[in-house]
């Protein structure tokens, strides 16, 4: 097949429209590219104020650290993204929402709203809604109690028993046969997320480095 064309092809200029979608990284970027502050007196001081922790680096713009490096800031959707491929990606974690916010963390990610948003992720999961630890107390106010002994008015028990985990048994007998093929998840999940005592995963105690997990943009 042929095609006549009445102009050059090669030496012809096409116009593409580009729309640019106003969010949060809007305000500091035109500051620091080109000292552009808003026309709202508040928002002005507070952009002004807070544009020294953000940079530009080839045209994208990223949040500096205390001890992390610099972390690349995401639009708003971009960041749906990142939580669905950490929550739900090839290396999956069902973690609560504060740790789930960290591990985008360390992946060099950052938005302001982050961790409010991870926390709002895993309230519309349903698997993590599902094999969540249930709450027993009640919500009502705490009312005292005689006791007719000493100490008997604490209640506690000093030997046991101990809280036993039952997600991973869960998992597991929800994979039936299959559950050789969900074990290596479930340990990557565990190793990975910080715990309480330390603050830290114990991939990167054990190792001394920090894990690599396939998630970008």
């Amino acid at each position: 097949m042929r095609e006549l064309l009445n102009a050059s092809s090669i030496e012809r200029q096409e116009a593409i429209q580009i729309s640019e979608m106003k969010n949060w990284m809007t305000p500091y970027l035109r500051y620091l590219a080109n000292e552009i502050l808003p026309e709202g007196a508040e928002e002005a001081r507070q952009i002004k104020r807070t544009a020294n922790w953000y940079t530009i680096v080839d045209g994208l713009l990223y949040c500096r650290g205390y001890t992390t490096p610099y972390l690349r800031c995401l639009t708003p959707k971009e960041a749906d993204c990142i939580l669905s491929e950490v929550h739900f990606g090839i290396c999956e974690s069902h973690v609560d929402g504060k740790n789930l916010a960290f591990k985008i963390m360390r992946k060099d990610y950052y938005w302001p709203s982050m961790k409010m948003d991870a926390l709002e992720f895993v309230k519309r999961c349903k698997n993590c809604q599902l094999h969540d630890i249930l709450r027993h107390q009640p919500s009502t106010e705490l009312k005292s109690l005689q006791a007719p002994w000493l100490f008997e008015q604490w209640g506690l028990d000093i030997i046991g028993p101990f809280f036993i985990a039952t997600r991973l048994k869960t998992k597991l007998e929800d994979a039936g046969g299959s559950w050789v093929d969900e074990l290596a998840s479930v340990l990557w999940s565990y190793r990975t997320t910080p715990k309480e005592p330390t603050r830290e995963i114990p991939f990167s105690l054990y190792y001394g480095t920090k894990e690599v997990i396939p998630v970008e943009i």
